[in-house]
């Protein structure tokens, strides 16, 4: 069983920053600090009776062009830069990180899952072209639209579920 720690589920232990969601902190340009990613992504995994639990957190700032899986945008940049700070962190140095591509349901399944991986080995390359990550402990995965965060077909449920999420291994 995997542990998710949604963005909003964390408000309250760590600053969380989520473009447009209201409630919650907000800087202005939406991105994700190194320390919190490494905080949330540092924690110990617990041990469950069938098998680790995976820890993770989903990241909303990265945005992609249309149908594309070019980078789109300032804020996209800076927060892969807080990722790439992130996991230099000493808890994360020499950790196995999956990069999960998800998209939202519009569309052929088929085709938002390789959008999506994609997606996903665009941000390792790059962490690792740009910002120097070893591409070895990083493993890019397109979910696709098989792990929603939100059910609905408005446009905040579909926004809410494409993200990148990073799993530690």
């Amino acid at each position: 069983m995997k542990t998710t720690l949604h963005l909003y589920a964390l408000a309250l232990l760590i600053p969380v920053v989520i473009t447009g969601a209201p409630g919650f902190a907000d800087d202005q340009a939406g991105v994700k600090k190194a320390s919190e990613i490494a905080d949330a992504l540092g924690k110990r995994q617990k041990m469950s009776v069938n098998a680790a639990e995976k820890v993770k957190i989903d990241i909303h700032a990265i945005h992609f062009a249309l149908n594309s899986s070019d980078v789109e945008g300032d804020e996209s940049y800076r927060q892969i830069r807080e990722l790439a700070r992130a996991l230099e962190d000493p808890r994360l140095r020499n950790k196995k990180i999956e990069v999960q591509g998800h998209t939202c349901d519009l569309g052929d399944e088929d085709y938002n899952r390789k959008l999506s991986q994609k997606r996903a080995e665009e941000v390792v390359r790059v962490l690792s072209v740009q910002y120097g990550i070893p591409a070895e402990n990083l493993v890019a995965v397109g979910k696709g639209e098989s792990e929603p965060l939100k059910k609905g077909t408005d446009e905040n449920s579909r926004a809410e579920n494409r993200r990148v999420t990073f799993v530690k291994q």
